[in-house]
């Protein structure tokens, strides 16, 4: 009877790990999971991995172990997920507290669900590779879009891929633009090195052509930081430093190619900086008013006010998904509208004052505490190079991001993606049961 019971142990674990590569592949190229229908696909398809993972564990075969530091992320983890909970029972508006609740759930149930399936080298590196591969049809498209060939509706001349807007694709463009620049670098062969080379050049481009300038910041100082540990780690070397030298030469080569020889990039590039510029700027009419908002201006409206709401209910929070709801009451009279700071403005567009408001203080600082843990705790077994510094490299640029957007609270496909990479980063490698394991010899 343990022999079919194993092998259905077996068929169970792989038909979940098979269900988790898809996840990836349909969270980012599914509108970015942002519509109802996108939202409830990817939220049906998490409950169900969570179902056979479940069914997994109750099945003979090896045990899922919890090592220390997979220990500490997973206990802040539920106590995060305790007080999102908790705050959705004290919201004022319980029903779409709820809907936000589970929306966060899926987030955080990445990073179980890698714990369980990615303990090895094999499946880690397949994750990784479809992540990868995904990456480059989203860029595919991205391409399409700026040549005129529009999948889905857009914002100007700003390319938006498979995503909502330009913003949110950028947030996931930092995830995986890292992961497949450090490959290039540190993989340990050349068709891998080639492979994510291109997928890196691809990433990097689409970033471009985002004209997000919160994504630009961070991913320029998140290359800077790969080069630099390229070059010098585990030793220094000249060769390594002029390979990362010649990187940033071609880079900024191919950047200055690109405007003088595209009209349409160039009048983009000249449009955002005058949007940042406009600032600080004066209606020549009436010299006493603020003329039109960019988009730091915009956000800065929000964030006085958010502040606000959050200090009324610091334990808890508004609830989540009551931001939209709550904010009206803080939002004041004079606030100029614009294309972030309108009537019904939906979320914090900066990832800590969102929870924060939304869920308290108190969650804050778990939220805070699991990320930064994630980039300073080493896991049971080391990891390859590339991924390490790949995985830690993209979220730090989601972190840094996050000061000026919501990819790590309301952008679900990426939320769910950067924390499915820091259970795959920590999982720990299976060992037989005792009833699996090998009879004893005499």
């Amino acid at each position: 009877m343990s022999i079919p019971l194993t092998l259905l142990a077996r068929t169970v674990d792989a038909i979940a790990f098979i269900g988790l590569l898809a996840a990836a592949v349909y969270a980012p190229l599914a509108y970015g999971s942002l519509t109802l229908e996108s939202e409830l696909g990817l939220m049906f398809a998490v409950g169900g991995l969570i179902c056979l993972v479940g069914l997994r564990l109750l099945l003979p075969g090896d045990n899922l172990r919890l090592p220390k530091p997979l220990k500490i992320l997973a206990i802040i983890a539920t106590g995060y997920l305790a007080l999102v909970f908790l705050s959705a029972l004290n919201a004022p508006n319980p029903t779409p507290a709820f809907r936000a609740a589970f929306r966060i759930s899926v987030h955080v149930a990445g990073f179980f669900l890698a714990a369980a399936l990615l303990r090895n080298a094999a499946r880690r590196n397949a994750f990784v590779i479809v992540l990868l591969l995904t990456a480059l049809v989203a860029g595919a498209i991205g391409f399409a879009e700026f040549t005129g060939h529009r999948l889905f509706p857009g914002a100007g001349q700003r390319i938006s891929s498979t995503y909502y807007n330009p913003i949110h694709y950028s947030g996931f463009l930092d995830l995986v633009a890292p992961i497949a620049l450090a490959a290039a670098l540190l993989a340990p062969r050349i068709w891998q090195r080639i492979l994510a080379g291109v997928i890196a050049l691809v990433a990097f481009a689409n970033a471009l052509l985002t004209f997000s300038y919160a994504s630009w910041g961070a991913l320029a100082l998140v290359t800077l930081a790969i080069l630099i540990i390229y070059a010098v780690r585990p030793r220094f070397s000249a060769r390594r430093l002029a390979v990362s030298a010649s990187v940033l030469l071609i880079a900024a080569a191919l950047g200055v190619t690109a405007l003088a020889i595209s009209p349409r990039l160039s009048g983009s590039l000249q449009d955002r900086v005058a949007t940042v510029l406009q600032i600080f700027a004066v209606d020549e009419a009436t010299p006493s008013s603020p003329g039109p908002l960019g988009s730091l201006g915009a956000r800065m409206q929000i964030w006085e006010p958010t502040v606000t709401m959050t200090l009324e209910r610091p334990l808890l929070g508004a609830g989540p998904g009551n931001f939209i709801y709550e904010i009206t009451r803080f939002r004041p009279e004079t606030a100029e509208e614009s294309r972030l700071m309108h009537r019904f403005v939906n979320y914090a567009h900066h990832d800590y004052l969102q929870v924060a408001s939304e869920i308290g203080l108190p969650a804050l600082v778990l939220f805070v505490a699991f990320w930064l843990l994630a980039l300073t705790l080493r896991p049971e077994a080391p990891r390859p190079r590339w991924f390490t510094v790949g995985a830690s490299m993209g979220i730090i640029a989601l972190l840094i991001h996050g000061f000026m957007d919501g990819n790590l609270t309301v952008n679900h496909s990426v939320a769910f993606l950067a924390f499915t990479l820091v259970g795959a980063s920590f999982a720990a490698s299976p060992t037989p049961t005792a009833a699996a394991a090998p009879p004893p010899t005499e």
